[in-house]
């Protein structure tokens, strides 16, 4: 079952998921940090230099070497149709939660953090040892490609109330971080080809939203802090015509796939060796055939669908 911990105080539309994330990584409607100028307007030249700690790019930008020890976030994308480069190197947090912030005004302690700007791609590099590896929030057609997070304190990549974007060939794993990947009521995501292992709490989730597609994602050993509950990838029920897709999950301390919106479809994924059910799909949802299930805690393997 999906995750039913921390009560904290959010609409009730909301999953407490969304809670965990907004309260743990400092989501809200500013940002801090210094500004890299770009080299000309609109945000499509170059910057010059290396960027700092908590600095925010309006031009496309390229590491040259390592950012690290960083005290708050990371970089802030601060401009449309820019391109952030780790050019393979890292990110990196002081491994400390920041003091003093307010998550009602302000990210905070976040490796990149993009808050409402479209068009922009973050890719070829690694992130961690902060509060949260990669926040996306109210964007358009954002790409994130080839980027790993570790080692923070709540979650690797997170999406809220994003459209069009895909998170592509990335990775993550704990054991500190409680999720792996999540999108948030957002709208037309594409997660493909990334893969996540000894996550806290859960893989993969997507709560909320529509038309949303997980498709060639591997889960491994989700769940290893949850008390009782830890999904390898996760659906809720808000979630509106989701499509699993060639994913696979094991080991998980739970289910392999929770899947409680009942218009999602489901369709080639494996679910081997999880501690409860491989496939725990509700009924009404869409069995597009194909799906693997064996070597699951609970004997019946799947709900709902059939497994073979």
């Amino acid at each position: 079952m999906l995750l039913k911990s921390r009560p904290l105080s959010v609409r009730p539309a909301r999953s407490l998921l969304v809670a965990i994330l907004v309260l743990a990584a400092g989501l809200a409607a500013s940002s801090g940090g210094s500004t890299a100028k770009s080299t000309n307007a609109g945000g499509r030249g170059k910057a010059k230099g290396q960027p700092k700690c908590g600095d925010t790019i309006t031009a496309s930008t390229t590491l040259h070497k390592d950012l690290v020890a960083c005290p708050n976030n990371g970089i802030v994308i601060g401009a449309d149709g820019i391109t952030l480069d780790l050019n393979g190197h890292l990110i990196g947090g002081d491994g400390t939660l920041t003091s003093g912030c307010n998550s009602e005004k302000e990210f905070c302690d976040t490796g990149v953090v993009n808050e409402g700007h479209d068009g922009v791609t973050v890719m070829h590099g690694s992130i961690r040892r902060f509060g949260g590896g990669v926040t996306l929030f109210g964007v358009r057609k954002n790409r994130l490609q080839d980027v790993s997070t570790s080692d923070d304190h709540f979650n690797g990549i997170q999406l809220f109330n994003a459209s069009q974007s895909v998170v592509r060939d990335s990775s993550g794993h704990g054991p500190n971080e409680e999720i792996g990947l999540g999108s948030f009521s957002s709208h037309r995501i594409r997660l493909v080809h990334n893969s996540f292992r000894d996550t806290a709490l859960l893989g993969i989730v997507v709560s909320g939203g529509a038309r949303n597609l997980v498709e060639g994602n591997k889960v491994r050993g989700a769940g290893k802090k949850a008390p009782r509950d830890g999904d390898g990838i996760a659906v809720d029920a808000e979630a509106k015509h989701t499509i699993l897709r060639r994913n696979s999950a094991s080991h998980s301390r739970d289910d392999g796939f929770d899947v409680e919106g009942s218009t999602t479809k489901i369709t080639k994924n494996s679910a081997v060796r999880n501690r409860d059910l491989g496939i725990e799909a509700v009924r009404g949802v869409t069995d597009g055939g194909g799906n693997i299930a064996h070597h699951n805690g609970d004997p019946r393997q799947c709900t709902h669908i059939a497994c073979r």
